[in-house]
């Protein structure tokens, strides 16, 4: 989702920001062909929690039209500009022809789509903001048709060390962890933040641990799908910094898990099967 993509730009230039949204494009038909054992084309795709369409330059030459939603409407966004994004885009191998793609305010828990209309639906950092992901993953079901690929991609989660989303205000890991909410709102103005920076903090994300995506796509949603993979990665508990600083063990000493507090990041794709 964009609140957390403009976040990203403050931290990186253009070309790193653009690098980035190609390659997590590439990751993910890289793993959907994977998972299929074949190198498909796409009449009609759906992006959840498109944003402003930044990953779709580096899809488009697989998808032949798509519907990008967003809880956000970007329409009424004096930036939204999907020309001048597309082509900035254009340097780094994107290409997107904007007659193929519809920009819809959609809201990803109440989707306004017929039943197996799509044959394709895929999501990149949008999960980790929807409030109900459950919702989210049983209309995403819901909206595509049998045999198509389900593509899910979010990062960070909220219990790793920047999952407050906030990264280009330099806070201590975890530390959205170890203050209350009014104490950590007040270190964002310390920091330099501003009230959008607040904001993104008190509402944007759905503060769900990595333990309720496993479950929600190992267990609960494991019989919609012929196939699917479900991978996560990590904070090195051995080689990353922000595991030796004194808040790893802080979080520890106050119940949270190792593996809640390492894990940054899911990928899920599944077929669905009926």
């Amino acid at each position: 989702m964009s609140d957390n993509d403009t976040a990203v730009m403050q931290v990186f230039d253009d070309k790193d920001f653009l690098l980035r949204h190609k390659t997590e494009a590439h990751n993910m038909f890289d793993l959907i062909d994977f998972i299929l054992g074949r190198h498909d084309h796409y009449a009609f795709a759906l992006d959840i929690g498109g944003g402003y369409g930044d990953h779709l330059p580096f899809l488009m030459d697989r998808i032949k039209n798509v519907i990008a939603i967003d809880i956000i409407n970007y329409l009424d966004d004096e930036q939204f500009n999907p020309r001048e994004r597309a082509s900035r885009s254009e340097a780094h191998g994107g290409h997107l022809d904007l007659s193929k793609v519809d920009f819809h305010y959609c809201d990803a828990q109440r989707l306004h789509y017929r039943d197996s209309l799509f044959d394709l639906v895929f999501s990149i950092n949008a999960f980790e903001h929807i409030p109900n992901p459950l919702l989210a993953l049983s209309e995403a079901v819901r909206v595509a048709r049998k045999g198509a690929p389900i593509y899910l991609q979010f990062d960070p989660i909220w219990n790793s060390p920047w999952g407050h989303h906030l990264p280009h205000l330099n806070f201590e890991p975890w530390a959205h962890l170890l203050t209350s909410a009014e104490e950590f709102c007040a270190l964002v103005l310390e920091l330099g933040g501003t009230q959008t920076d607040i904001h993104i903090f008190e509402t944007a994300m759905n503060r769900k641990p990595f333990s309720y995506y496993k479950r929600l796509f190992l267990e609960d949603y494991k019989d919609q799908f012929l196939t699917s993979s479900f991978a996560s990665w990590s904070t090195d508990p051995h080689d990353e910094p922000a595991t030796r600083h004194p808040n790893f063990e802080r979080c520890r000493a106050i119940g949270y898990g190792v593996e809640e507090l390492v894990t940054r990041g899911v990928q899920f794709v599944g077929v669905k099967a009926w």
